[in-house]
């Protein structure tokens, strides 16, 4: 962040939007710089972008997540669940995460969090399938992209972005002695 800004690591501080978003602080000087970050199991997901909102997600695939079609048949659209439901057993774990991580990613770029309900837009959930938004109950599926992304083997990411994609710059953090603070 600090590099994207032009300020020392150390000295980033970040706000939190009404719904748990982050993001950084007018003391940072760039408020054009929209980000996003998303962990799990040892795994972390940043995606940043200028002048548009952001989100991300990564989930880890769990085969052995034993919930995953109650979630379904409560939290997707019915169109998503008709989905889910038709795709081969074998395909219905990354069915689901492509679902969950589309989702996910979404409600967090619009600074929503939970308080969108997760039926009132769809995603595209077929493995094979482009990451897409399909529909939204309220503004214009058109208006954002989406990109699907497997960081690791057994890892299922999706980032969501305002607008379509102009460039889409994948990258890895290794602990690379460049980021660490002065």
């Amino acid at each position: 962040m600090g590099q994207y800004v032009g300020v020392k690591p150390q000295d980033i501080e970040y706000e939190t939007c009404p719904y748990g978003k982050p993001a950084l602080s007018p003391i940072c000087g760039d408020r054009s710089l929209q980000f996003n970050m998303s962990h799990t199991d040892g795994l972390a997901v940043f995606a940043a972008t200028r002048n548009r909102r952001i989100g991300v997600d990564v989930e880890r695939m769990d085969r052995e997540f034993k919930d995953r079609d109650e979630i379904a048949a409560s939290y997707f659209s019915a169109q998503e669940t008709d989905v889910y439901r038709s795709l081969p057993e074998r395909d219905r774990v990354e069915g689901f995460f492509n679902c969950w991580t589309r989702k996910e990613s979404f409600i967090k770029a619009t600074g929503d969090g939970l308080t969108c309900p997760l039926e009132s837009f769809q995603v595209t959930l077929r493995p094979g399938d482009q990451a897409k938004l399909l529909a939204v109950r309220s503004g214009r599926a058109e208006d954002w992209s989406m990109v699907s992304v497997d960081p690791l083997n057994g890892y299922k990411a999706a980032i969501t972005a305002e607008a379509t994609w102009e460039l889409v710059d994948l990258g890895e953090f290794n602990d690379d002695p460049r980021w660490r603070p002065d």
